[in-house]
């Protein structure tokens, strides 16, 4: 599968990482802004910032887990996936869904 989604982040697999990225200091994916919870990086892998876009993304060596407390864990394989944040429209505004 080259695409996966827990609640407001899909992580869609990618050729590379962009040349300006850089590794996070924490395996936070998204930060839960009604509940406080977590979509939190384990296992064999790191959490890239592009600085340029602040987009961010996953490269996994062998094996690694995302979870948040509200969803059920998903493993992803080896690879390089981009992490998206799901986005709604309302009359005043696109703004990120919060989870």
């Amino acid at each position: 599968m080259d695409h996966y989604r827990q609640g407001v982040i899909l992580m869609r697999r990618v050729d590379g990482l962009p040349p300006a990225a850089q590794r996070a200091t924490d395996p936070i994916l998204a930060q839960g802004e009604a509940t406080g919870h977590a979509h939190r990086l384990t296992g064999d892998g790191a959490v890239f910032r592009d600085p340029e876009s602040q987009a961010l993304y996953i490269h996994v060596m062998t094996s690694a887990t995302v979870t948040h407390p509200e969803h059920k864990p998903i493993t992803l394989g080896a690879g390089i996936y981009a992490v998206i944040r799901q986005r709604e429209y309302t009359p005043e505004d696109i703004r990120f869904v919060s989870d």
